[in-house]
Parts: C-alpha cells; structure tokens; sequence
C-alpha cells in the first residue's frame, strides 16, 4: 500500500482560500448596498451626498473664550478723562502726541497722575517706559486710590525688576519686593503693565504673563493712575499709552 506524503495537504487546506474569497466578496457586496442606500436617501431628501455622510458624525463646535469687557480706554490724544495734569520745577504730567508724559526733575521726586474713574473689581493695563534719565526710574500703574495717601502701586524698574506694594496714611508697606524677571524689559524700553484687582486677590503682570499674586484688604476699591518716581537726583521721563480697564 502506498503512503501519503507528510507534507501532501488534504482535502480541508485545500477549502481554506475559498473560504476566504468568499467572505470578501460578501464583504464587498454588503458595502456596496450601504453606500448605494446612503445616496438614495442623499437624493431624495434633495441634499448632497456629504452633507449626508458629514451629519453621522459633526464637527465639534468651539465656543471661543468671552471678550473682555472694556468699561475704560484713553489713547491720550486729549484730557477728555480729567487726569491731573501739572508742570512746575519738580516735573510734571502732560499730554503730548498721544501719550502720557511724565518727568521729574531733582532729588528723590515722584510724580503722579490720576484720573476721576473709580473702579473695585478690574483689569488694568497700559503701555509705558523710559525715555531717558536713570535706569534705577521707577514707573508704574496706581490703583484703587482712595486719596493721596492711601492707594496700590506696581512699578518696573530700568534695572528689570518689578515690586508691589500700599501707601497707608502716606507710608509704604512693600507687598513684593523688588524682583528681578526676565519679562521686564531693561532700560529705556517699553513694557505693557497690567494689574487685575478681583476682591483681596492681586495678580500683577508684565508683558502679557503674569509674574506675581499676593491677597490684600487694605482697600477694595478707589482710582486709577500712573506715577514715576526718581532715586537720586538728576532728570527723568516716561511715557504711558494705551491705557484700558476691563471688567468681567
């Protein structure tokens, strides 16, 4: 009697690929039948064939963030705002092209301008730097101001720091420190300050990022302004542009 060969394959590996053939033509037909009922369905309903396959599955529809709400804004081309406005020998505050300039002249000096808006809950931001004078000028945005005396301040400095702190009764009360960043632009540039005052909460920034917090009472609400302020003597300028307050 003659033997099979091992390797000989017998009669159920021979029906394997026509099993297989056979699955994907069944395969292919039931495709085809889904595609043609799609568009029977596309053309009686009198719309398009992929506005049909696009509404199995929508695009997902992104809600853009809300706009800020800006409740204040001054491009300085005049004074319709009522900033206190001055010059005499120790510098002064003025109007010109645009801008808010501030100077100071002599001896350890501060200048200040503040406008009549009072607001409690805000954003505050505006372009500002230093034109020329010492780059250990500080200049910076004065917020919730109750009177001379009593107010919020954030400065900058030539030197690429920032600090923020509180006059109470006419004495400063350091919240940050000076602080060295590498989002103060050193010098005689600019810099966009922002300051956002929401209840005790402080968050100061600079050039778009924010670079501290701090949680303070003393005042929750008061006027807006700019001030500069000279250390040593000598004479120094900076200007303030662009100035806007949002709210939520």
């Amino acid at each position: 009697m003659a033997e099979t060969p091992r390797n000989a394959p017998g009669a159920g590996t021979e029906l394997v690929p026509w099993i297989l053939v056979g699955c994907a033509i069944a395969a292919v037909c039931l495709l085809s039948t889904c595609l043609m009922s799609i568009v029977a369905m596309s053309l009686a309903g009198g719309q398009p064939l992929l506005s049909t396959l696009a509404s199995v599955n929508p695009p997902v529809a992104l809600t853009p963030p809300p706009a800020a709400n800006i409740v204040f804004g001054d491009d300085f081309r005049d004074n319709s705002a009522g900033w206190t406005l001055f010059q005499d020998a120790s510098g002064g505050a003025t109007i010109e092209s645009g801008r808010l300039v501030t100077t100071v002249s002599g001896p350890d000096r501060t200048v200040a301008a503040t406008a009549p808006i009072r607001f409690d809950n805000f954003s505050l931001e505006t372009d500002s730097g230093l034109e020329a004078g010492a780059v250990e000028t500080r200049y910076g945005l004065i917020f919730r101001r109750v009177d001379a005396s009593n107010f919020y301040l954030f400065e900058v400095d030539g030197l690429g720091t920032y600090r923020l702190g509180k006059i109470v009764s006419g004495s400063y009360t350091p919240l940050v420190p000076p602080t060295a960043s590498e989002r103060v632009q050193p010098g005689l540039a600019m810099n966009r300050l922002r300051v956002h005052a929401n209840g005790s909460r402080i968050i100061v920034g600079v050039n778009g990022v924010d670079v501290d917090a701090v949680d303070d009472t003393a005042f929750s609400g008061g006027a807006i302004g700019v001030s500069t302020s000279l250390l040593g003597s000598g004479e120094a300028r900076v200007v303030f542009g662009n100035l806007q307050v949002s709210q939520p």
